[in-house]
């Protein structure tokens, strides 16, 4: 799982955090959570728990960031 991550993958944390990949370092990764506000955030690459949709090469699929947000 962690082999194929790829940035704009869209992920959810084991913490039940939604996002898209924007950045991706040896043992982090950092997550675009929301659109509309540029939010993001760092987590461990460990708590990844599953990739919800691959991205397009390289290009980012952020029809779904306004609402993951809304639902929390």
């Amino acid at each position: 799982l962690h082999s194929s991550l790829k940035k704009s993958d869209r992920v959810q944390t084991i913490g039940g955090i939604i996002g898209t990949v924007v950045e991706l370092r040896d043992d982090t990764m950092v997550l675009r959570t929301h659109e509309a506000s540029n939010t993001r955030i760092t987590v461990a690459r460990s708590a990844l728990q599953t990739i919800l949709k691959q991205g397009r090469d390289g290009a980012a699929d952020d029809a779904g960031d306004d609402q993951a947000a809304s639902a929390a």
